[in-house]
């Protein structure tokens, strides 16, 4: 094979590769906007290459990688809405405890008064 014939099928090679990466970052982007963490398995079948593949070349394992890494990190912070909704969650549960300690204080202090006036303590 001439130089020719040899530049030419790296550049084909080349061409190849940014082609699947391609690939693999679209499948990875369409697992990660459907809410699901983006799997060996799952990128390799929307990105229709071998899973090996994912795992031999290293600039596609690591699109995967990175890709699982900002999910798992973007699951452990919760969002804003999750952290209001959490935070509204309390508040009622605060609000229901005083609630209750104010209707056990009116009944105290009603049955004090039932029994001041009743006993004759008022006297």
């Amino acid at each position: 094979m001439g130089s020719k014939g040899a530049m030419a099928l790296k550049s084909h090679k080349t061409a190849y590769s940014r082609q699947i990466e391609h690939q693999v970052e679209l499948a990875v982007a369409g697992i990660v906007a459907e809410g699901l963490k983006p799997s060996f398995y799952a990128v390799a079948k929307r990105a229709d290459v071998a899973r090996s593949t994912l795992y031999r070349c290293p600039n596609l394992k690591k699109i995967v990688c990175d890709a699982r890494d900002a999910f798992d990190a973007k699951r452990q912070e919760p969002s804003a809405f999750e952290q209001l909704v959490r935070e509204n969650e309390q508040l009622r549960r605060r609000v229901r405890e005083l609630e209750e300690m104010l209707r056990g204080e009116r009944c105290s202090h009603s049955r004090v008064a039932y029994w001041i006036v009743n006993m004759d303590f008022a006297s």
